[in-house]
């Protein structure tokens, strides 16, 4: 199923569970999970810049990379919960790891603003008062 995956199918797969573990058969009929309920838990947890189509597009990015990990890394990692990939939990956390401003494209947007201000702004030419 996994292998099947492309960036254009994805935005089709949803989770059933929460829980890194596949719920028994004989459980109640779970909630789907898909980027609907991701966009609430991302607003839900603060995030008030993510918007559906946002959370659209980079949730078939997100499902595309995992099920490439598990397919083609280390399918075994995916029987150890701690370790499992393709779960509700690990899409949000990557929903959440690209929704927040690094500080390094801050830093680098302010510094780039400051270069550019030295650049444009009219400064006047030094001149040498020891020449005579």
């Amino acid at each position: 199923m996994l292998k099947q995956i492309t960036p254009q199918t994805a935005q089709y797969y949803s989770f059933h569970t929460t829980s890194s573990m596949p719920t028994p058969t004989y459980s109640a009929p779970s909630t789907i999970l898909g980027p609907t309920e991701a966009l609430k838990e991302l607003l839900d947890r603060g995030c008030t810049l993510a918007t559906q189509p946002w959370v659209d597009n980079h949730w078939s990015l997100i499902l595309w990379k995992l099920a490439g990990m598990v397919v083609n890394l280390d399918p075994s990692k995916e029987a150890n919960p701690d370790e499992k990939r393709w779960c509700w939990a690990e899409v949000i956390r990557q929903l959440l790891y690209r929704s927040v401003p690094l500080p390094i494209y801050n830093l680098s947007i302010h510094t780039t603003s400051a270069c550019i201000n030295q650049l444009t702004s009219p400064t006047p030419l030094a001149t040498d008062t020891n020449a005579s």
